[in-house]
């Protein structure tokens, strides 16, 4: 029982490792968060509510463009 303790212990500080994840500029690191980034050119992945990653997003106010940079929404072309 001890073992499995330490085993449990053991895993939840690794994910708690991954999950601090470095993000790029104008990005934060979600926990199951929506399948796919919103883009300046309004493309959309379509399998929104089918996935939840923990992954890198576009801050808020902030849009990906072709270069897959997250820059503020008012400067997409």
């Amino acid at each position: 029982m001890k073992t499995l303790a330490i085993v449990l212990l053991a895993l939840v500080v690794c994910a708690a490792y991954v999950s601090s994840e470095e993000c790029g500029a104008n990005q934060e690191f979600r926990e199951c968060g929506p399948a796919c980034d919103t883009y300046c050119d309004g493309h959309d992945c379509g399998i929104r509510y089918f996935v939840c990653p923990d992954k890198c997003y576009c801050a808020k106010g902030y849009l990906r463009n072709n270069n897959e940079e997250c820059i503020p929404k008012s400067e997409c072309p």
